[in-house]
């Protein structure tokens, strides 16, 4: 079951063809920045803090900026990482590829604000955007939520947008809105890879791909989805060909395990049996994160190059995961056991 390249009809998001730098240097950047994960012993006390104050405290350690709630100290770290990604790297791709499932996120809120919101508050609407993004919220609001016409709102985003409001219009379906933009955008990730040469990107974003469509497919299972709203639902590309994903809803469980077991996923062909238990979509949710990991952690034994770089973003990635968990559950009051389940650890060590 090959992968099949991508070309999407899209435009692609522009780069700035004067920016300088090496992987030689990004990765020196990074290597400094790499002591403060917080690593096996740095999540083991994450996940024994009682309180608030003791999760700020490790944060500080780790190099997490000063700010007095946990949450906002993720916020602020994560808009670091992005920074430094986009300050460091020779090509813009690379942070467009990591940032751009933020702006899908975005681009289906604009729309749906914009379709089915009577009263339009600017205020709310940037609330619920999330960062960092290659979109504006400004203007995302005055575009797609004003109807306004602006020379800076980028090809790429208004093709997505115009194809959404298309998709919406045969059916008026709110959720043809989130297939329609979650398929353009994963294609347009897709095709930058390959602009790039990245194939160690490209085979992150198949997993990615098959991922979701492998979550789909249970949840088509348990939830009993029609076939054609199934179908609408994945996405293409990826290891196992769409038309392999599109056989399987109509397959036995034991046909989809065992084709599994000649693909990557065979580690999650159990959740064929659990998916519809209590917790079941979670705990799938965590071992996917699990297998992507271990694909992303490779890049950490990289000397230098792009690898090396995107897996020190996917590491903080894993760990803004965890303490958004945690937080929950200081909270919340939650069960530690059925926190600590969920866990995600990047490397094994």
């Amino acid at each position: 079951m090959a992968s099949k390249l991508i070309w999407s009809p899209l435009a692609l998001p522009p780069a700035d063809k004067e920016k300088a730098g090496s992987w030689g240097h990004a990765t020196g950047r990074i290597w400094y920045r790499e002591k403060n994960l917080l690593g096996r012993s740095g999540l083991d006390r994450l996940y024994a803090a009682s309180s608030e104050e003791e999760v700020k405290r490790l944060l500080l350690e780790h190099g997490y900026p000063q700010k007095d709630r946990a949450l906002d100290m993720l916020a602020a770290e994560r808009d670091q990482v992005y920074q430094v990604l986009s300050d460091i790297t020779p090509h813009d791709g690379f942070y467009q590829i990591l940032v751009l499932n933020r702006d899908a996120g975005n681009l289906k809120l604009a729309l749906k604000y914009a379709l089915l919101v009577q009263d339009k508050d600017p205020r709310d609407f940037k609330s619920q955007m999330s960062r960092p993004a290659l979109l504006d919220g400004d203007l995302l609001w005055r575009v797609l939520v004003g109807g306004e016409a602006d020379k800076a709102f980028p090809l790429w985003a208004a093709e997505v947008a115009a194809r959404a409001r298309q998709a919406y219009g045969e059916n008026y379906d709110a959720a043809s809105i989130d297939r329609s933009v979650d398929g353009d955008i994963e294609a347009i990730r897709a095709d930058l890879a390959i602009h790039l040469k990245a194939d160690w990107i490209s085979g992150y974003l198949d997993r990615v791909r098959d991922l979701t469509n492998l979550e789909t497919l249970l949840r088509a299972r348990h939830r009993k989805m029609s076939q054609a709203l199934y179908e609408s639902s994945l996405l293409a590309g990826g290891l196992i060909d769409r038309e392999a994903w599109v056989r399987y809803y109509q397959e036995d469980d034991q046909v989809c395990i065992d084709d599994l077991c000649h693909t990557p996923y065979k580690v999650l062909s159990a959740h064929f049996v659990s998916y519809g238990d209590r917790g079941g979509a979670a705990l799938f949710s965590r071992d996917r994160d699990k297998l992507l990991a271990h694909y992303l952690e490779a890049g950490v034994r990289t000397l230098s190059g792009a690898p090396r770089v995107i897996a020190y973003v996917m590491a903080r990635e894993f760990e803004f995961k965890n303490i958004r968990l945690v937080m929950a559950a200081v909270a919340d009051g939650l069960d530690r056991e059925s926190i600590q389940a969920l866990r995600r650890d990047f490397r094994k060590g």
